[in-house]
């Protein structure tokens, strides 16, 4: 078997057998046939030759068999004339569809170029008109209307260019107007353009500008004519508001007028009969103001000068510095013999006396003959009891050259300035209110100094302006008053229970631009809405609401569409909001540390600071002046 098997599987390995298989491959099948012969005689048996030799046979055989004849040619007319009559068929088709095309589709097509042409037309006449381009604007429309005479939007676009053209011509004549200074009709004009074209030309800003001018104008009317009147009070009252408007306006004339008036109503308190001298610091006030506005005037320097050593001695008196008081009143006396009617004298004659008398209780008798005898020659008093003491110390001098009547005059020293007691400030009058503008005005307890207040935004600077008078008060609920409005005035907030509301709710009430009355609602509280005021930018109202418990800040739009707490917490108070004049932050009071005090927030709720300080007592009810 195994001599076999390897007889069987030799004839692969024969170079003869590669060689009939390629006459295999090439069909070459007696060439085939002859080289599987000759393996089939050297391998008899050998499978894979025997395979292919019957292969070959039956390939050769068949060739033999198998006879090639010349095929005919054969036209088939049928078909070939079915295949002419499509051709012509689908070409008759063409040219009826072309023709069909040149006479219905052609038009249309040319129909729809045209209307797309004039579409880009009117787009060009559009866009010439958004873009300000007037002129070619009008041009262009002229165009499109003459090609369509009833095109609707043509006509309102050639209307929006007349009316344009309108709004510049109106803006013009009110830039000459401004350029001539005719502030008055340049005013009207701007009402005129705010009313047709609403919110151009910057109308708005320039009706301010111009308001705002004209107020300025009407003060300085009312200061100057006060200041002719000889009504210095009244003229430092208006002049002083322009002052806190403008710092140009009339600056030259307002400058001179504040002044001469300044240091008017410090002599008049200095002339005063009898003497006041509780006024006296309002009167070194009054000179202080003056020399800001001409700091190397004489006259002021003198005043402010005398009345501040007058005011250092009369310190030093009554604190038992006579010394310092005897330098102080003796420059004033110097410089002028009967200032105040004569008091600075008899306060120097009484500072001499005291002086001496206690050197007499010091047993140093020369001293004390000096400061009778200096007493004795103050001018303008009485100088018998300096004589008499001076006369009573002279037999206790010991035995030295008797001093002559005309003693050494004791030099007139530097006078030193006079410092006001700290709990004490200057009793200056309160300034009108609406003329602290960007400034906080609130309420204070503090002991001995209960009133009316007024501080920086951050806290600085609190001055005591006084307590409240009947006129501050009303100044006070005028401005706040006017926080309850609209920045256009028309409408004003407020609160109140309805009959169809559970609860005291906000409402805002005016007129529209129709003419009509408005009532609209702005909150929808659960519990009591109140105290609201309306952003100077007009898109917010802030108000004090317990919808969360406790009094809070809200802020909420106009509309009543979103509402924010600000201010939420569990018991605390927090009440009377009021906007910054840029409407980006709002001041209130609170009683989270016990008493009411200050703070500030910015108008997204952010960034909480208390202003008070540290105060023990109550300070509430801020007004931010705008």
């Amino acid at each position: 078997m195994d001599i076999e098997y390897e007889s069987a599987n030799r004839g692969r390995h024969d170079p003869r057998f590669e060689e009939g298989l390629a006459h295999v491959q090439a069909g070459e099948w007696d060439a085939a046939l002859r080289v599987f012969e000759e393996l089939n005689a050297a391998y008899p048996g050998d499978p894979d030759v025997l395979r292919l030799l019957d292969q070959a046979r039956f390939k050769a055989r068949l060739d033999k068999e198998t006879r090639v004849r010349p095929k005919g040619v054969t036209i088939r007319w049928r078909r070939l004339f079915v295949r002419f009559f499509i051709a012509v068929a689908l070409i008759a088709l063409a040219l009826a569809t072309i023709e069909l095309l040149r006479a219905r589709v052609g038009p249309a097509l040319a129909q729809a170029r045209a209307d797309r042409e004039f579409a880009q037309q009117v787009d060009a006449c559009r866009s010439l008109v958004e873009g300000g381009k007037l002129q070619e604007a009008r041009e262009a429309c002229g165009v499109v209307l003459g090609k369509d005479p009833n095109n609707e939007e043509v006509k309102a676009l050639l209307l929006r260019v007349d009316s344009k053209e309108k709004e510049q011509q109106i803006c013009q004549e009110a830039e000459a107007l401004l350029a001539e200074g005719e502030y008055t009709r340049a005013l009207e004009k701007l009402t005129d353009i705010q009313l047709l074209f609403p919110n151009t030309c910057k109308a708005p800003e320039r009706i301010s500008m111009l308001r705002e001018r004209q107020s300025l104008e009407g003060l300085f009317k009312q200061g100057l004519a006060a200041y002719e009147a000889d009504d210095c009070q009244g003229a430092v009252d208006a002049y002083e508001q322009v002052r806190v408007r403008s710092t140009d306006y009339e600056a030259e004339t307002i400058r001179a007028h504040l002044y001469s008036c300044y240091l008017r109503l410090g002599q008049e308190l200095v002339e005063q009969q009898p003497p006041q001298v509780e006024q006296l610091p309002l009167a070194l006030d009054y000179f202080t103001r003056a020399l800001s506005f001409q700091p190397r005037e004489s006259v002021a320097q003198g005043e402010q000068r005398l009345v501040s050593q007058f005011l250092a001695g009369q310190q030093s008196f009554e604190t038992g510095r006579l010394d310092d008081a005897i330098q102080g009143l003796g420059s004033v006396v110097g410089a002028r013999p009967g200032y105040l009617d004569g008091l600075a004298a008899e306060r120097l004659y009484d500072a001499y006396l005291r002086r001496g008398d206690q050197y007499r209780d010091a047993a140093d008798y020369g001293m004390a003959y000096r400061m009778y005898d200096l007493a004795s020659q103050v001018p303008g008093v009485d100088p018998a009891s300096a004589i008499n003491r001076r006369d009573s110390v002279a037999g206790s001098l010991t035995p030295t050259p008797t001093p002559t009547n005309t003693p050494t005059e004791t030099p007139i020293p530097t006078a030193t300035a006079y410092v006001p007691p700290k709990p004490t400030p200057l009793p200056t009058p309160a300034p009108p209110l609406g003329t602290l503008r960007g400034k906080i005005v609130f309420y204070s307890a503090k002991e001995g100094q209960e009133g009316m207040w007024v501080m920086n935004p951050d806290g600085s600077q609190k001055r005591y302006l006084g307590r409240v008078t009947s006129k501050m008060q009303q100044e006070y609920d005028a401005i706040r008053a006017s926080e309850s409005y609209s920045p256009d005035g028309r409408y004003r907030l407020y609160a109140l229970k309805d009959k169809d509301d559970s609860t005291v709710q906000v409402y805002f009430q005016g007129y529209n631009q129709d003419g009509y009355l408005v009532t609209r609602q702005v909150t929808n509280c659960s519990k009591i809405c109140y105290d609201p005021v309306w952003a100077p930018d007009g898109s917010r109202i802030a108000l004090v609401s317990p919808e969360w418990e406790s009094d809070d800040i809200w802020v909420i739009n106009p509309d009543g569409a979103e509402w924010w707490n600000y201010t939420p917490n569990k018991w605390e108070w927090e009440k009377h909001p009021s906007w910054s004049p840029d409407s980006r932050k709002i001041v209130f009071w609170s009683n989270r540390e016990g008493t009411k005090q200050i703070y500030v927030i910015d108008a997204d709720g952010r960034n909480l600071k208390k202003i008070s300080g540290d105060a023990p007592w109550d300070e509430y009810d801020p007004l931010w002046i705008k």
